[in-house]
């Protein structure tokens, strides 16, 4: 078991901050091969024609 003193101050920061600057890496990167790659057209049909969750008929009780 561990034993946690009271009065104790932990300091997480660095940790918080390595997690962010990955994030924030990870997010970079993708937005630059998104801004740099062509839009293929199965992908521009998919998008143009997808079903929308919005437009569906939902069948509910009456009342």
């Amino acid at each position: 078991m561990w034993r946690i003193e009271v009065g104790h101050n932990f300091n997480f920061d660095k940790f918080v901050t390595d997690i962010c600057r990955r994030e924030d890496d990870a997010r970079e990167r993708v937005k630059k091969f998104q801004d740099e790659t062509e839009e293929l057209p199965q992908r521009r049909y998919a998008r143009l024609y997808r079903k929308d969750w919005r437009d569906s008929t939902r069948l509910g009780k009456k009342q």
